[in-house]
């Protein structure tokens, strides 16, 4: 922290939270398009971000993408 109270990240700090941020997005969001409440998809999504690998996470974010645009109309190859 800087003498204003603010958290200074380096790069790799930044990278790690911004990729810990998008996972919360994603399983925020998956939770609650499943009915999940908000409050509840919060909660467990700040548990998954941590416990999900890299590769897992990927794969997901893929199969979601390829699973809206087949629902869209779209090929699988978009």
């Amino acid at each position: 922290m800087d003498e204003r109270r603010f958290l200074i990240l380096t790069e790799a700090g930044r990278s790690v939270a911004e990729i810990t941020l998008e996972k919360h997005q994603f399983f925020s969001a998956m939770l609650m398009e499943a009915g999940v409440d908000p409050k509840t998809a919060e909660k467990e999504a700040c548990r998954i971000e941590h416990a999900i690998s890299t590769e897992s996470f990927e794969r997901l974010k893929r199969l979601k993408k390829e699973y809206t645009n087949h629902s869209a109309g779209g090929t699988c190859a978009d």
